[in-house]
């Protein structure tokens, strides 16, 4: 009866759960690694054991890893514990927001209410509403005699229905896109457009621009939205003669490690911009300009002035620069000129938040 005295096949030994806050924390930089590895084979096993009950695609699988990460990196970066039992319970909500996402009541009755309206003003109309029409319709719910005032939905509610700070460039909620280049487009309706297009993240996006004709083009229904998001780093750049990333420099780990790390800096990439401008050498700015092969330093400071005046939107624009460099050359239509180079692989690992 030896057999019984020894864990079966897959079964783990009986042992009190791995706390990972003191490792992490270590002086030490080859413990903090080791630790930061065993922190993602433990999110990995945890979100690969929920797939078939919570029935999670492969997609989901990734981003809802790489969100996990960064869940707990937020933890550790406010000084919150991080004990093994942490680690499933992170995961299990985490899962849970691919399955039913974290649309809050008011939330919902709002969705709901804007859904009746806009297929009302369309049925007027006879046409699709634009992207601006039903944000303007949106804060007309969200303000109505609806809801107490006390318990009204988030601003932009109807983008952040099932929104949770993504990972990959496709869990980003479906119109950010819309907005980016829509605002570019609103700003000229100002006397002189700097303060709106700057407060969208898209300063210097002009009339007939790379950003106004790919909002045209998403509004026809001449590209996906999906497409829009894989093209928004090349509009804003063919705006600001910004350079191109260079494709098949990124894998899909190296990807998904990048953004959780950049996702995770106090303003995202707009951190490793000032750093750049600053002109110290960091992990961060390793990361900022990853997408990208042989830049000179006046290009890397055109990015990071580019990236920095964009605020909150400046993450989500990078993370479209990201995805270009993962495209191989027969999925590449603007890449004339670019060459392809073997993948990278930076002293980056997976556990966003981690710091040079």
């Amino acid at each position: 009866m030896e057999h019984l005295d020894r864990p079966a096949g897959n079964a783990q030994p009986v042992q009190a759960p791995r706390d990972w806050t003191v490792d992490l924390a270590s002086d030490d930089p080859h413990e903090v690694r080791r630790a930061a590895a065993e922190l993602l084979d433990e999110t990995v096993r945890a979100v690969r054991g929920l797939r078939s009950r919570m029935g999670l695609g492969d997609a989901d699988v990734q981003d809802a890893i790489g969100e996990t990460l960064l869940e707990l990196a937020k933890r550790l970066e406010a000084g919150h514990p991080v004990p093994g039992a942490i680690v499933q319970r992170v995961a299990t909500t985490v899962c849970s927001r691919f399955v039913n996402g974290p649309v809050r009541h008011e939330t919902a009755k709002a969705l709901r209410i804007l859904k009746e309206r806009v297929a009302a003003e369309e049925a007027v109309l006879g046409r699709s509403l634009s992207s601006r029409a039903v944000a303007a319709l949106a804060e007309e719910v969200r303000l109505g005699p609806d809801f107490n005032p006390r318990h009204r939905p988030v601003e932009r509610f109807h983008l952040v229905e099932g929104f949770s700070k993504p990972l990959s460039i496709d869990r980003y909620d479906a119109d950010v896109v819309d907005v980016l280049l829509s605002r570019a487009v609103d700003a000229r309706a100002t006397s002189d457009g700097t303060a709106d297009a700057a407060a969208a993240g898209l300063s210097g996006a002009a009339a007939g621009g790379a950003c106004d004709r790919l909002l045209d083009r998403l509004e026809r229904g001449r590209v996906t939205r999906r497409e829009a998001r894989l093209e928004l780093w090349g509009a804003v750049a063919a705006d600001e003669e910004l350079p191109r990333p260079t494709q098949g420099r990124l894998d899909r780990r190296l990807a998904a490690d990048l953004q959780a790390y950049v996702e995770a800096l106090p303003e995202g990439v707009v951190t490793a911009c000032r750093e750049q401008l600053d002109g110290r050498e960091t992990r961060a700015v390793f990361a900022l300009f990853a997408p990208f092969a042989d830049l000179d330093e006046p290009q890397k400071d055109a990015i990071a002035e580019a990236l920095a005046r964009r605020g909150g939107f400046a993450t989500r624009i990078w993370a479209s620069a990201v995805a270009q460099a993962q495209l191989p050359a027969r999925e590449w239509s603007a890449g004339a000129g670019l060459s392809r180079v073997a993948a990278i692989r930076p002293p980056i690992r997976a556990v966003a938040g981690a710091r040079a």
